[in-house]
């Protein structure tokens, strides 16, 4: 590590001071502190001073702080505050400092007494002599060589070619191949081409290439930093004869073996947003000023093309983001119920969840389809300390490997066909978010190997990347497979597995937690009555029974689908009955050893007597365990018991009920019931089917589906209105 004759300027105790680096921070010790271990003051200054415990050098011209040692032993604390942000160093840490940080050291010795000391870097200034530089030219005087050029026709019309295809570029990346194969067209006596940029407060190297050699990207050629700086402090393109020579002391120029050197800013407007470096590395004095003055026009095209790709990429870049923001809200808008629940195998699920909510492990839900395995991943997500970012999600069965693999890692552009720009992936996409990993078990083995990458190093690998790029996720993976065969037939990397199973949540089936039914259900009705506009009130007990006791093979999804088609299905809209939900319900009713279940509808009487009189059997929901030839005495006796006090069926209907067909199917014989339930009503009310809707708890609609059904003609009775 060589250190150069570096000064900073700083301001010390209100006073401006010029030191010459490296210098060193010292204390002075107070004389009341028995155990030595307390400064009475600190001291910038230079080596000789004997408790130094602090420095400030210069490496490839950037300025550390450089700590000796662990200063809180001595109770000695040192912060950098930069743009209003204030960061701690700790032990033996290196910190880079650049212009307007405020360096504070502070210490409370054993006396009580406080100590400390505070500076500000006002500005780095090398002490070398301007002397090493040929030529420069300032960017304030850009357009007076454009018109001396003018007078260069050859010169002229080159240089526009190159601007033109500069201007055909259209990424940041072919900006960079175009800026280098133009300028050596422009100077045919360069040999190496080195582009930086500004990042924030700091130049960083993206692109460079050799003269007849491929490009770099990934691991480019090093621009030496002290260049830049003068770059910068001029606001000039710079020529150098021999860099080599005129700058002996510079590690990074000596390494670099730079002979002829020029040294061109990009700007937009009054910011320096980078430079360009362009050299021989074996011959000096090959180029001249007026050599500068063409490139410094050119880097004025440069300029523009780089300021415009980048906000090009950034908007991209946005676009993706807002995309993958917008199909989440407009999920979660969809998702307008949480996981719903009060089992207790449900309520031990999701204290686990609160346990694991803001820790960055790896957590993988197991549960058969449709247990909602993605909202306990939400959940997870909106309930944790990452829930201000984005959480993704990605069926890993849904895709093709391929497709699979760029999806979630991203791609470079030409690392296939179609590959026509760069893309981001979900890991990407989803830094300091959440990801979630469904059926994880149909992820292809290639893509496991990269998926163990990002668990174990925080990094991915975009697709014909040269470089991996860091990321800060939380992986939450879910499937309904049994991961641990799987591993054990060679279908899943063991050693995946166990990055995934850190925290395990295993999500029950509905078939486990019965006593939940009927609550989500109710909460699906609620949400589609909203969305379909109907108004159904709740389910009638026999259909209740039948969610009951079905095994609901497709969990909570099912039980969904099926109070979506229940609504539409549903008649008189008021109540789910079981002949409007799907046909296996019924079935299952009818296997029922028990049998002789009625579903009664609430009926509307004007002088109830008690509670049954406000019931009548709905025939439709008449149904038996068995067609036995005991049918005709079970139906009797169930609807004997149950119509011994509903005032509008006669003892002549019930005796119609005793002498039913049972060699008949059962439907025909329902039908029949019913038919002489609505007969009846119709009599009583002297054929007005609206009151005899009212009656029956049906609406006027529905009666008129019915008589047409039952074959109830009318229209010779003188029916009333």
């Amino acid at each position: 590590m060589t250190s150069i004759p570096t000064q900073i300027k700083v301001k010390l105790n209100g006073q401006v001071k010029r030191m010459t680096l490296p210098c060193y921070i010292s204390g002075e010790k107070s004389k009341s502190d028995v155990d030595q271990s307390g400064f009475s003051s600190f001291v910038l200054g230079v080596h000789w001073l004997q408790e130094d415990f602090a420095s400030l050098v210069e490496e490839q011209g950037v300025i550390y702080l450089c700590l000796k040692g662990d200063l809180s032993l001595y109770g000695i604390e040192v912060n950098i505050l930069r743009s209003a942000k204030r960061s701690t160093v700790f032990g033996e840490q290196k910190s880079e400092l650049i212009i307007g940080d405020h360096i504070h050291f502070h210490q409370i010795a054993v006396d009580g007494i406080l100590s400390e000391f505070d500076f500000e870097i006002l500005s780095v200034e090398i002490t070398d002599s301007d002397q090493d530089i040929l030529a420069e030219r300032s960017i304030e005087a850009v357009q007076k060589y454009d018109q001396q050029l003018k007078t260069q026709p050859e010169k002229l019309n080159l240089l526009y070619q190159q601007n033109l295809a500069l201007s055909h570029s259209k990424s940041l990346t072919a900006v960079f191949k175009q800026t280098a194969d133009s300028i050596f067209k422009l100077l045919s006596k360069a040999s190496h081409c080195i582009i930086s940029l500004r990042e924030k407060d700091l130049f960083s190297v993206v692109f460079s290439q050799a003269k007849g050699e491929e490009p770099q990207f990934d691991h480019p050629l090093q621009m030496s930093r002290t260049l830049i700086r003068k770059v910068l402090e001029k606001r000039s393109a710079l020529l150098l004869m021999n860099a080599s020579e005129e700058f002996k002391q510079i590690e990074s120029v000596i390494q670099a073996g730079l002979a002829s050197t020029i040294c061109v800013p990009l700007w937009i407007e009054e910011e320096i947003q980078g430079v360009i470096q362009i050299d021989h590395r074996n011959t000096s004095g090959l180029f001249n000023a007026q050599d500068l003055e063409l490139l410094l026009l050119f880097s004025n095209a440069i300029s523009a093309a780089v300021y415009h790709q980048s906000l090009i990429q950034k908007l991209i870049y946005q676009e993706q983001r807002l995309k993958t923001e917008l199909q989440y809200l407009q999920t979660k808008a969809q998702k307008q119920y949480g996981f719903i629940g009060q089992d207790e195998k449900v309520l031990k699920m999701l204290k686990s969840i609160d346990k694991v909510k803001d820790l960055k492990v790896p957590v993988l839900i197991q549960g058969e389809t449709g247990t909602g395995k993605e909202l306990i991943a939400r959940a997870l997500h909106e309930q944790s300390n990452r829930r201000e970012h984005l959480f993704i999600a990605q069926n890993c069965g849904a895709l093709p490997e391929s497709l699979l693999e760029s999806e979630l890692f991203g791609h470079m552009k030409g690392s296939f066909t179609g590959a026509d720009r760069d893309k981001k992936g979900l890991f990407e996409l989803a830094h300091e978010g959440t990801i979630f990993l469904d059926e994880i078990g149909e992820m292809p083995l290639s893509l496991q190997a990269k998926l163990l990458r990002v668990l174990q190093e925080g990094e991915i690998w975009p697709v014909g990347a040269g470089k991996p790029k860091k990321v800060d996720i939380r992986i939450v993976s879910a499937t309904h497979r049994d991961l641990v065969k799987m591993v054990q037939q060679g279908a899943f990397r063991q050693d995946l597995y166990y990055r995934l199973n850190v925290y395990p949540i295993k999500v029950p089936p509905l078939r486990e937690r019965k006593e939940d039914i009927v609550h989500i259900a109710t909460t699906f009705l609620v949400q589609y009555n909203r969305e379909f506009g109907t108004s159904i009130q709740n389910f009638s007990p026999l259909a209740i029974k039948a969610m009951s006791i079905y095994h609901w093979p497709g969990n909570v999804r099912e039980l969904q689908n099926e109070v979506q088609r229940s609504i539409i299905q549903c008649m008189d809209g008021t109540s789910i009955h079981l002949d409007d939900l799907s046909l296996h319900f019924t079935d299952l009713i009818q296997s029922e050893t028990d049998l002789s279940v009625v579903d009664s509808r609430t009926m509307k009487s004007s002088t109830p007597t008690n509670a049954q009189s406000n019931s009548i059997i709905n025939s439709r929901d008449i149904v038996s365990s068995t067609l036995s030839d005991t049918l005709s005495d079970t139906i009797s006796s169930t609807i004997s018991s149950t119509l011994s006090d509903v005032s509008v069926v006669s003892d002549s209907s019930k005796m119609l009920y005793l002498s039913l067909d049972v060699d008949l199917p059962l439907r025909q014989n329902i039908d029949e019931v019913e038919k002489q339930i609505i007969l009846k009503a119709l009599s009583l009310h002297q054929n007005s089917k609206t009151k005899t809707a009212v009656v029956l708890d049906i609406t006027r609609e529905g009666l008129y589906k019915k008589l047409t059904k039952l074959g109830i003609d009318l229209s010779k009775s003188g029916e009333e209105v």
